[in-house]
């Protein structure tokens, strides 16, 4: 592709050189197509510099901020302007890109839209040590036209002041070419130069690459081994919370404690924080559970999320399974963890709204009513104080004993009392045989006819 565009740059060349012969032979050492002004400068573009150009004309040299060596003087002469204009130079903004070009050779030239009366004196000067291997005798000055580098017919190469010079009579883009014969070749640092068209091309040894763009250091760039070249220029190992390290151009990681691959791709670094990360806690394989929880999160490589309503994580592992107890319903965990429901005299512990409330077995209740710490802790078929039910207290009055009996008082009679209303529950043994008229000496043993009292159970008149 590149041969092809200079061919069509030579093409180009040609046509125009044709159309110059008709002009004076100060033409004639003008750009073969005149150059036309670069893009206006924007925010990216290298800083020039601007100077006051007098009707008496002068000379304006700007030297480039990359390298001191290398410069553009612009030499005025009277008269070129009939009243005081700028003039600005600048490293070339938006130039067209080109290996053959050498680095940081070409500059913008601005009049002020002017186009002199008499031709100008533009002088580049390069820098001989950075050639390096190439021939100083393959230097030659191009001018952008079209959108294109194009030759610049009648320009002066001096090997001894290390410059190329030509005339101009406005403003434009020039810069400094490698040209070279077909079929050349030379040796660079890394790779070799090829002639091909009339223009380099630059063969690198496997592993390293012309990554500055600059053919005449060669393939100065290792892709083997450079992190912001490896394996491809311009292809940079991520250092995205690791120590990056290329090799056999391949980039690989080294993670910073706390971050780790999980994407298996080198180019996002360690993009993972596994100290917070609930998809990958700890370590990239590592998920936490969403079981009945409200929250998923990790800290400090732990999940660790906020549970459910009525749900709580006993185990203490919320990554396996989340929280995994209803506390609500679970009678081993009922209300809290480690809370059981108590299986005494409770065939089945049951827990309901986080309460212990399973059935008593037969002949028991709970009457303390904590079925979490004693179940149905008390015997109501035999407790004379929980005689049938809970609160149900068998009478003592005039009670040898007080006892229950399949939930019935049922306790010995004091020596004169008998129990005739049968409810020892409410009044114990509440008659007393030994004075009741109506009970003497037995319930029901009436006193009648002339014996109408009851003395010592016997009645008497």
């Amino acid at each position: 592709m590149r041969a092809d565009r200079y061919l069509a740059g030579a093409v180009l060349f040609l046509g125009l050189a044709a159309l110059l012969s008709q002009c004076d032979s100060a033409s004639k050492a003008k750009v073969a197509a005149t150059p036309v002004p670069a893009a206006t400068p924007g925010s990216s573009c290298p800083a020039g510099q601007t100077f006051s150009l007098p009707s008496a004309g002068g000379t304006f040299t700007f030297v480039s901020p990359a390298d001191a060596a290398l410069s553009a003087t612009l030499n005025v002469p009277p008269n070129a302007v009939s009243s005081t204009t700028d003039v600005t130079i600048a490293p070339a903004c938006n130039a067209p890109a080109d290996a053959n070009l050498l680095v940081n050779s070409a500059y913008d030239v601005t009049l002020g839209g002017v186009t002199l009366a008499a031709p100008a004196t533009l002088t580049l000067a390069y820098d001989a040590a950075a050639l390096g291997s190439l021939p100083e005798s393959g230097l030659s000055l191009v001018g952008v036209a079209a959108g294109a580098w194009a030759a610049v017919t009648g320009a002066t190469l001096d090997t001894t002041a290390n410059t190329l010079t030509t005339t101009v009579t406005g403003g434009g883009t020039w810069g400094i070419w490698l040209s070279c014969v077909d079929g050349s070749v030379v040796t660079v640092a890394n790779g070799t130069l090829t002639c091909t068209a009339g223009a380099y091309v630059l063969a690198c040894s496997a592993g390293f690459g012309d990554c500055n763009a600059n053919i005449v250091d060669g393939c100065e760039t290792s892709t083997a081994t450079d992190i912001a070249n490896c394996g491809t220029c311009g292809t940079a190992c991520s250092a995205n919370n690791d120590t990056p390290t290329c090799s056999a151009g391949v980039c690989t990681v080294a993670c910073t404690p706390g971050f780790a691959d999980c994407d298996f791709n080198a180019a996002t670094g360690c993009e993972t924080n596994t100290a917070i990360d609930p998809n990958h806690c700890a370590t990239c394989a590592t998920v936490c559970s969403p079981f009945n929880m409200a929250t998923v999160t990790c800290g400090a490589g732990v999940c660790n999320g906020t549970c459910a309503g009525g749900f709580l994580d006993c185990n203490g592992n919320r990554q396996i399974d989340g929280c995994e107890v209803n506390i609500l319903i679970d009678p081993i965990h009922c209300g809290s963890c480690g809370t059981p429901c108590s299986p005494n005299h409770v065939p089945t512990p049951t827990c309901g709204g986080g309460i212990c409330n399973g059935i008593c077995a037969g002949g028991f209740a709970d009457c303390n009513g904590n079925r979490q710490i004693d179940g149905c802790e008390t015997s109501v078929a035999t407790d004379p104080n929980n005689c049938g039910g809970c609160g149900i207290v068998c009478s003592a009055n005039h009670m040898a004993s007080v006892t229950c009996g399949a939930g019935f008082c049922n306790g010995i009679c004091a020596a004169g009392y008998a129990d005739c209303n049968s409810n020892r529950q409410v009044d114990g043994c509440e008659t007393g045989l030994l004075s009741d008229p109506n009970n003497c000496g037995a319930c029901g043993h009436v006193c009648s006819g002339g014996t109408l009292n009851c003395s010592s159970g016997t009645c008497v008149p």
